[in-house]
């Protein structure tokens, strides 16, 4: 904010105001990176957690034909959620 206010003080078209611009698009493009990884790694986070998770949410399988492994599983996983 400090840099547009002063972008904004100097004259259009000067090179003053021209340098201060491409400075600040410098740092904000320096600054951008960082965050948008942040966003990637939560992204995957949560598209891997949507598919662990989605046995949870599966209402088409009746459970009495499961395997006991999966339905322990489940359990714990539920448990582990929601207890």
């Amino acid at each position: 904010m400090r840099l547009v206010g002063q972008i904004a003080a100097m004259p259009r078209g000067s090179q003053e105001r021209s340098a201060l611009f491409h400075e600040m698009h410098r740092k904000l493009a320096a600054a951008g990176a960082e965050p948008l990884r942040e966003w990637g790694r939560r992204l995957r986070e949560a598209e891997e957690r949507a598919q662990t998770e989605r046995v949870l949410f599966d209402r088409e399988l009746f459970y009495a034909i499961q395997p006991r492994d999966r339905l322990r599983g489940l359990i714990s996983r539920y448990r582990a959620r929601f207890g």
